[in-house]
């Protein structure tokens, strides 16, 4: 530690130092320190990527390491959400669903003294506002928190020209799934086999519309392909196990598949 005193107090650094080189013929022992033999902190196991992500968000207002979607956003293309950055083209009345994260969250208490929230989205391609009205925030309120990452469903909204979703409900990434259901050619002309198919769909959806959130995914197999085809919302099911259960008990081939494991 002295030695390196003295070459701070004349300036000379420890560039032999950092590049491990050994010392020059005729220098002191005392200035033939390395790397090596600098005092070190004991080893320590590195954050959670998703904890390193929001430390990075706090010190330095932006991501260095990685982006908090960037994992899930190719196989969440099979669920074909929206971009944020193409929310202004989209028209309105019309149920739409994203992966974001919420990068902010304001809580609003109406005059009635109801809950609701006003939120910022973002994605990897931009971000947006976002409102969570009262009815809407008493169902889904435990979820809206900063840096959630949700999949969402909503309306867009114009209003004064600005460009808001209204949103509807939500789930976390975490327990999003979706039940694959592998199906061969034939049955684009098997019509018995197809409505035995919906029927099973239907049951599995039931009567809540917000409880059945899980999507059906179909893959078609050929010799030299494998094509996945999402079913339409109307075929969205409540419980991704209990489907799989029903669908192989009527003889057709299923199993829940994590979104974040694809």
């Amino acid at each position: 530690a002295q030695a390196r005193a003295r070459d701070r107090e004349v300036g000379q650094g420890n560039l032999f130092d950092m590049l491990g080189a050994a010392p020059q013929e005729g220098a002191s022992s005392s200035a033939a320190t390395t790397f090596e033999s600098a005092p070190k902190a004991p080893p320590t196991e590195d954050y959670d990527p998703q904890e390193r992500l929001k430390l990075e968000k706090e010190l330095l207002g932006f991501y260095i390491s990685d982006h908090p979607l960037k994992n899930i956003q190719r196989s969440a293309k099979i669920l074909a959400p929206i971009s944020l950055s193409e929310i202004a083209e989209k028209p309105e009345k019309v149920t739409l669903s994203a992966i974001v994260m919420l990068s902010m969250v304001k809580p609003v208490t109406t005059k009635k003294g109801d809950s609701m929230a006003v939120v910022q989205m973002e994605d990897l391609s931009g971000h947006c506002e976002a409102v969570v009205f009262p009815k809407s925030y008493a169902r889904i309120g435990q979820y809206i928190k900063p840096d959630a990452r949700l999949m969402v469903w909503g309306k867009v909204d114009r209003r004064d020209d600005q460009v808001q979703m209204i949103i509807d409900d939500v789930q976390p990434i975490e327990t999003v799934s979706m039940v694959m259901l592998d199906l061969d050619p034939s049955m684009a002309g098997d019509i018995k086999k197809q409505n035995r198919l919906r029927d099973v769909l239907r049951v599995l959806q039931g009567e809540d519309k917000f409880a059945a959130k899980t999507p059906v995914i179909a893959v078609i197999r050929t010799r030299e392909h494998r094509h996945a085809v999402r079913l339409g919302n109307q075929y969205r099911v409540r419980n991704a196990e209990a489907a799989v259960a029903a669908l192989q008990a009527a003889n057709f081939n299923a199993r829940a598949t994590p979104l974040l494991s694809v």
